[in-house]
């Protein structure tokens, strides 16, 4: 009985381990996955253009993730990070959509910074 219990529980912790291993992943997946999903409505992007994106997407997040961890004391050293890992998602966006996608997206996030900031709540992506 106490060989059954005492599998049991190392069973059970190693499967809380995994588990506790795929937490991060699936973190960025969930927000890769809320991301594309806002760029594919804001965008009117088609599905195959989602399915192009979502790389871009997931190096994106996975960088900001990243950059979170790393500059946690260095604010100033985030926001220089971050500059350029959106600089470089931008560039990798307009790889694959179109002149007027990119300005829905530019138009849609300026709207969302404002909003932010207290001055300007943001139109809906269908008055865009």
């Amino acid at each position: 009985m106490k060989k059954l219990v005492t599998t049991l529980s190392i069973f059970l912790l190693g499967a809380m381990c995994i588990q506790a291993q795929q937490a991060p992943n699936a973190y960025i997946e969930n927000q890769a996955t809320k991301l594309t999903n806002k760029i594919a409505s804001v965008g009117n992007l088609s599905k195959d253009q989602a399915t192009k994106i979502r790389p871009f997407v997931e190096q994106f997040v996975e960088a900001k993730n990243e950059d979170t961890r790393t500059y946690a004391n260095d604010q100033q050293g985030f926001k220089t990070a971050m500059k350029t890992e959106r600089q470089e998602f931008k560039s990798n966006l307009q790889t694959v959509l179109s002149p007027e996608q990119m300005t829905q997206l530019t138009k849609y996030y300026k709207a969302h910074r404002k909003a932010q900031n207290g001055t300007q709540t943001p139109a809906p992506a269908s008055q865009k």
